[in-house]
């Protein structure tokens, strides 16, 4: 029996159906971890100063979304009219790096996977809009990179 070919664009659409499912299975009010390399992170040591991008699995503090309560707002404000008028839903993960101050870098905001394409510039205006309580290590503020689900849910 002979296979046939992956078609490309079919299994890019299931891969990202797959990933918006599991991560509209996460907690919405947190960030979605990183998940661990498999050796041991080095341990961190922060510097008044410090410019690098920490992994979430580096920091001792966890960010933790301070606005969660704008969110619900946020998403019907920057829902597709399309989408909406259609009674479609969809899931984005974004991925940022969150600064000392707890807020998202614009520039680093990007889509990790989307269900839908037509949510993905929706999801980077909610995430630009996110606050979150920096992450810490030593105590001292640092940037750390982190990816967060976006759900597109009608009431």
């Amino acid at each position: 029996m002979r296979r046939r070919p992956i078609d490309t664009l079919s299994h890019r659409l299931m891969v990202a159906a797959v990933a918006g499912l599991a991560a509209a299975c996460q907690p919405a009010a947190g960030p979605t971890p990183v998940p661990a390399p498999a050796a041991a992170a080095p341990a961190a040591s922060a510097a008044p100063g410090d410019r690098r991008v920490y992994r979430l699995n580096e920091v001792e503090e966890q960010p933790e979304l301070q606005n969660a309560g704008e969110m619900p707002r946020l998403i019907r404000t920057y829902y597709p009219t399309l989408g909406r008028d259609a009674g479609v839903t969809g899931n984005v993960v974004v991925r940022m790096v969150l600064g000392v101050d707890g807020r998202p870098e614009r520039s680093s905001i990007r889509v990790a996977t989307s269900t839908s394409q037509m949510f993905e510039e929706g999801a980077e205006r909610v995430a630009a809009a996110m606050r979150f309580s920096p992450a810490k290590v030593n105590g001292q503020p640092v940037r750390v990179e982190m990816t967060q689900p976006i759900a597109f849910t009608l009431p």
